[in-house]
């Protein structure tokens, strides 16, 4: 995991609690928590507005020391982010800040995320809060299993769950193919891109890469970022018949990708550096892998597996509590904790 977070603008405060609901108030600053249900809103300090600047800046100061401490336990977290579901995103970030809190407060932690409110915004203004915190630890994000369930969802023409997975699936790629112009073959693989376009996320290890893997499989690439990779995937029929890239933010071409599509891209480094040549043969070799158990009964049960999983935020929060513990009260059973997580990838390969 690393952080590294800074918010120059107006302060929206969540706070999610398990325990009784609960109203926080400093100096005409509100944070109202319904955690009875697990809910919340943000409340604007416009009441602020009306002192001076170096004022504001004491008042911000002082409310984050107030709202940011860290012992004890249940432990007192904070999240400060960019971005918060629903009530601002623009990629995943969203939807770990939107979801994460409410499953630590679950497990009876208190937990608050705290967002810019940004200068389009009526009375909004600088609170000029920098947060600098420095570590490092991998944890797979959960999802939302109210927005992401494959037999509830809108976006499918044919809704699948366990007992109906191959046959909904089949029916979400044909969906997917025709939608897109790619041609309508249930034997062709088919890998899928959902995200921002840009060096950290590998674009441009993807992009080199799906010269080659365009060769043996279908690519789908949807997503916004850097305007010369929009354009790249703009030009990919031109690559290859069997590649196609959207560049422009769709929630039904997203859900219709994850409910299809064979793997996804997930590459890069958070500090890119030059395009290696390695790392395209490395993503080259691991998607034709991926092609050649497509066509084989393995495939299949790992469908099934992976739909049997419980891929909600419960398992991840869990493990966020571990490395948190790690941090502030480093212990045996917190690491114990930490490490007792796997990754859907390890729960398919051990029960394989």
């Amino acid at each position: 995991m690393r952080v590294q977070s800074s918010a120059r603008a107006s302060t929206r405060v969540q706070e999610s609690r398990s325990a009784a609901p609960r109203t926080l108030a400093m100096n005409g600053v509100r944070s109202q928590n319904r955690a009875a249900t697990l809910s919340s809103k943000f409340i604007a300090p416009t009441s602020l507005s009306s002192l001076s600047r170096p004022a504001k800046r004491a008042v911000s100061r002082q409310f984050m020391k107030q709202i940011v401490a860290v012992s004890g336990e249940p432990m007192n977290i904070v999240f400060v982010s960019a971005e918060v579901s629903p009530w601002s995103k623009t990629g995943g970030l969203g939807d770990v800040v939107g979801s994460l809190p409410i499953e630590l407060a679950k497990r009876g932690h208190k937990v608050m995320s705290v967002a810019p409110r940004y200068d389009q915004y009526k009375g909004a203004w600088d609170t000029e809060v920098t947060s600098t915190v420095a570590g490092e630890e991998g944890i797979v994000n959960g999802m939302d299993p109210t927005e992401w369930n494959p037999s509830k969802d809108k976006y499918l023409d044919l809704p699948y769950d366990e007992d109906t997975v191959i046959e909904g699936k089949a029916a979400a790629k044909a969906a997917l193919q025709a939608e897109v112009g790619l041609p309508v073959d249930p034997t062709a693989p088919l890998f899928g891109y959902i995200g921002r376009l840009e060096e950290q996320k590998g674009v441009d290890i993807m992009l080199e890469a799906i010269k080659e893997i365009a060769e043996d499989a279908q690519v789908i690439v949807l997503g916004t970022g850097k305007k010369k990779y929009e354009t790249a995937i703009k030009a990919l029929e031109e690559v290859s018949p069997n590649a196609v890239g959207v560049a422009k933010f769709s929630s039904p071409l997203a859900h219709m990708i994850n409910a299809e599509g064979l793997t996804g891209f997930q590459v890069g480094a958070m500090d890119p550096d030059d395009l290696l040549e390695e790392d395209v043969a490395a993503l080259v070799e691991t998607c034709k892998r991926a092609c050649e158990v497509f066509s084989t009964p393995k495939y299949a049960a790992m469908v099934k597996e992976c739909i049997s999983q419980d891929l909600s935020w419960k398992e991840p929060a869990k493990k966020w509590e571990g490395v948190l513990e790690t941090m502030l009260m480093p212990s045996e059973e917190s690491s114990n904790k930490k490490e007792s997580v796997a990754t859907p990838k390890e729960a398919v390969i051990s029960k394989a």
